[in-house]
């Protein structure tokens, strides 16, 4: 058996799995998130469902990704100014 996570923000401990696999899924819905450290270490967090909905809210408040701390500024910028793709209105006609 693995050992079991705790919750970042609450402390919970999570419930028994058989693995993190089932503890990620839809039946527990824990969230783990890894964020590389300055000195180039991984810090990996796991938050429990009410945990994750609160952090991914708070990180989507403050323009950020939850597991990466990328703003999202650059992206979204990008993506409004890319013109729509353009693919064939007739179904009959090839694409080029």
């Amino acid at each position: 058996m693995f050992s079991r996570p705790t919750c970042t923000a609450c402390r919970s401990l999570a419930p028994e799995t058989n693995s993190y696999y089932t503890l990620i899924g839809p039946t527990h819905g824990w969230r783990m998130t890894r964020t590389t450290q300055r000195d180039g270490s991984l810090l990996v967090e796991w938050r429990c469902a009410p945990c994750w909905r609160k952090y991914k809210t708070a990180a989507a408040a403050a323009g950020v990704y939850p597991s990466s701390g990328q703003h999202l500024t650059s992206r979204a910028a990008r993506a409004t100014s890319m013109p729509p793709e353009e693919g064939p209105t007739d179904p009959s006609k090839p694409t080029r």
